[in-house]
């Protein structure tokens, strides 16, 4: 399994696919005032050009509406109530939001085909949404495959999903790197990984070599230990379903109901590595 992390944003996740995701969040807060014209389905997608100063090149939504909508009322909506409050609430490394990034020369693209009116279960088979590339990183970083919603936390493409991330997050939060991808492989029975690997895409305060062998020295990374250290199995994980698997803030949830939420979003391993690499 793979986990990345990068310090463009305040959660430490890919530009492109934050703003992809909270585009997304924004879309169901504000659904409930607008059913007269929208309905539960749609998707966004971001192209960011990362050689001019991340300028926001292209903003993709398709958003499921009813029949007798005006495509002028449906753009007004998608840009002002869902792009524009999205764009603000993506934050920068720099303390800026996002949409310092948007200008007049962002191309707004709204349903490309048409009319998007056979929406949800109507339109596709199956359950809709689970991708795993939405479900990590966007494609911005590689994946491992494994199914981090459908299997219990014993099966480890799940748990190595969520750990290599808290791994790859918390490295690039104690300034280890900028840019930082873990791999751990394991075996049926074996208790502790076969193979460990980390890329920091030259970023790396020290060689990558250096840093995985650092990590197999002092984190306990058997499948007990990670689903303990990371509340696994108390932890509800049907947030993931609304609110992404990662780049969402840790804690518990608005009503407080959860005890734990997102565990492996959590920054409580810095002072830890901080004092481990001498930083």
């Amino acid at each position: 399994m793979f986990g990345f992390a990068s310090d463009e944003t305040k959660e430490f996740y890919p530009l492109a696919a934050q703003i992809a995701n909270e585009l997304m969040r924004q879309y169901m807060r504000i659904l409930p005032e607008n059913t007269a014209i929208l309905y539960p389905d749609a998707k966004s997608q971001v192209t960011v050009d990362y050689d001019n100063n991340n300028h926001i090149d292209v903003i993709v939504i398709a958003a499921s509406h009813k029949e007798d909508v005006k495509y002028e009322d449906l753009y007004e909506i998608v840009k002002n109530q869902i792009i524009v409050p999205a764009l603000q609430n993506v934050v920068l490394k720099d303390g800026t939001t996002a949409e310092s990034l948007f200008d007049e020369d962002t191309n707004i693209l709204v349903n490309t085909t048409g009319k998007f009116v056979i929406h949800g279960p109507f339109g596709d088979a199956g359950v809709n949404g689970r991708k795993l590339a939405v479900d990590s990183y966007g494609g911005y970083a590689r994946i491992g495959g494994g199914n981090s919603h459908g299997k219990d936390v014993s099966k480890t493409d799940t748990t190595l999903a969520f750990y290599t991330r808290y791994l790859a997050k918390n490295l690039v939060a104690a300034g280890i790197a900028s840019k930082l991808e873990i791999q751990l492989a394991t075996a049926i029975g074996v208790a502790e990984p076969v193979s460990v690997a980390i890329d920091t895409f030259g970023t790396g305060i020290i060689p990558d070599a250096e840093i995985a062998a650092k990590l197999l020295e002092t984190q306990d990374m058997t499948l007990d230990n990670i689903i303990e250290q990371l509340n696994l199995y108390e932890t509800e994980r049907i947030s993931t379903n609304t609110q992404f698997t990662f780049g969402v803030p840790a804690g518990e949830t608005e009503d407080g109901v959860l005890k734990y939420h997102h565990t492996w979003e959590r920054l409580d391993k810095v002072d830890e590595f901080k004092q481990i690499f001498n930083l």
